[in-house]
């Protein structure tokens, strides 16, 4: 008989928070599947706390990962302060399968945990590396191993945007650069990171819009399905 890794198909809903009011988004939660997740992103706090309690709130999608991994569950509703979303979990279906998301440091980590967040919800697991820049090699190359664990691998990175160009003749697993507008000068707001990742001659990457770690997610999530259905 064909076996699939994923036994159960999570549902994952999405909205673009900026701008909208609290009315808005509470229409297009309540449209929402019942048994669907919902990640709501660049958000601003005020609103989300018009319609849930302040004391809901988690320092970053490591927190999630805990209540995924509860034995007691009930819906839940917070916001991850660390990439400005809010969350409604109903369906806490958790693989054990991982997705490595590497980042040179914390300069990036809106753009890291948007990223995560994203594959969690959607019932992967993700795997945080996030000092593991090229600025000290060492830490790249000895982090290869604890990476081959994961399935994928979302690369996070502005200023010249080496990370993932390395990672990608490092490892043979499929990767996604998410270019940041972390730098300075002509860094130029992601532009340098971009350029970089898209003429790269290393094989196999590919490439998000500037500071876009919520499409990386998404594009990592469809490789994975697509392998565990021909599993």
């Amino acid at each position: 008989m064909k076996r699939s890794w994923r036994t159960k198909m999570t549902k994952l809903r999405t909205s673009y928070g900026k701008n909208k009011t609290a009315q808005q988004l509470q229409m297009q939660i309540k449209e929402a599947p019942r048994d669907a997740n919902i990640l709501i992103t660049e958000l601003d706090p005020d609103t989300w706390f018009q319609f849930y309690d302040y004391r809901d709130q988690m320092n970053c999608p490591g927190d999630l990962l805990n209540l995924f991994k509860s034995t007691s569950f009930k819906e839940n509703a917070v916001y991850i302060a660390s990439c400005e979303c809010g969350v409604i979990v109903r369906n806490p279906y958790l693989s054990d399968l991982k997705v490595a998301i590497t980042s040179a440091g914390i300069a990036d980590r809106k753009i890291v945990d948007e990223a995560g967040l994203t594959v969690l919800l959607h019932g992967y697991t993700p795997k945080f590396l996030n000092d593991i820049g090229v600025n000290d090699l060492k830490k790249t190359t000895d982090s290869v191993d604890e990476i081959n664990k994961c399935k994928a691998i979302i690369s996070v990175q502005g200023f010249e945007g080496a990370l993932p160009v390395v990672l990608a003749g490092l490892t043979s697993l499929p990767i996604v650069s998410v270019p940041t507008s972390t730098g300075y000068g002509v860094s130029a707001k992601g532009y340098t990171a971009l350029n970089t990742s898209l003429s790269s001659c290393t094989s196999g990457i590919s490439v998000v819009n500037i500071n876009n770690g919520f499409g990386a997610g998404e594009a990592v999530v469809r490789i994975l399905d697509v392998i565990g259905n021909k599993s």
